[in-house]
């Protein structure tokens, strides 16, 4: 009887205290991140003509805590999402296309470099992406939200960068990259972006939310950039377009 009291005990210590170091859940829906055939490297990037020198600045796994960010990657391709007004009206985002890949970039500072001012330092990262595509049908609409690492800018050197949750919206053919958020400070030298919120609770047509990131277009000029609302529990929420129009998630 007390060999058996021991195990029990025993067994109850161990997988208690495996439960309390278990860390933050992340995607279960990701898999595992896939490396494009054609891939160039940090090593040797094949475009230097606007930089006098490139500085590495690592190699990066996205953390579990940022993956978690993206519960909409879980919903299969070509699924529509429907969003509506106030005054019930709808527009269907489809989930046309999501990934989960390695990457590589080159970031261009504001430093120009000495004894040639037409180039500037450039600071190079392999990172991975997560990221999803949400279209309207007629193209009235066309997102990109992805999950990355990237370098700090504001403090740049081998080694600084965080994760970050940005929203590309594109338009006739352009690209506005709309919102960014700080997911995880990993080493950057700041804890939010520059016109990143965070609401701990939201009514959206009546229904409510909680730990809500959000982007502040107060010091923009018309036409706004489109205000979103996100939190890893719902993915993209809603979001308020250039005419001033909320639209939320259906559910």
């Amino acid at each position: 009887m007390n060999k058996i009291f021991i195990f029990c005990l025993f067994a109850t210590l161990f997988f208690s205290c495996k439960k309390k170091d278990d860390p933050e859940p992340g995607n279960p829906c990701a898999g595992f991140v896939e490396t494009p055939v054609f891939m160039t490297s940090c090593d040797n990037f094949p475009d230097t003509k606007y930089f006098c020198s490139i500085e590495f600045v690592g190699n990066f796994q996205l953390e579990e805590s940022s993956k978690a960010y993206q519960p909409q990657y879980c919903e299969p391709v070509g699924k529509s999402i429907r969003y509506r007004n106030e005054k019930g009206e709808a527009i269907e985002l489809k989930i046309d296309d999501k990934a989960y890949q390695k990457s590589n970039v080159v970031y261009s500072t504001v430093s120009t470099c000495p004894g040639d001012s037409t180039k500037t330092v450039g600071y190079c990262i392999d990172f991975e992406q997560l990221q999803v595509g949400l279209r309207e049908p007629t193209d009235k609409l066309d997102l990109t939200i992805s999950i990355l690492t990237k370098p700090d800018l504001r403090n740049p050197g081998p080694g600084n960068a965080g994760d970050f949750l940005v929203i590309t919206r594109q338009k006739n053919n352009n690209l506005f990259s709309e919102a960014s958020f700080v997911l995880n400070k990993r080493t950057l030298s700041y804890e939010e972006d520059f016109n990143q919120a965070h609401l701990d609770q939201i009514e959206l047509l009546g229904k409510t939310y909680t730990d809500v990131l959000t982007n502040d277009i107060t010091l923009f000029a018309n036409p706004k950039p489109y205000k979103y609302y996100f939190n890893k529990e719902t993915g993209l929420i809603g979001f308020v377009d250039s005419d001033g129009v909320l639209w939320v998630i259906e559910e």
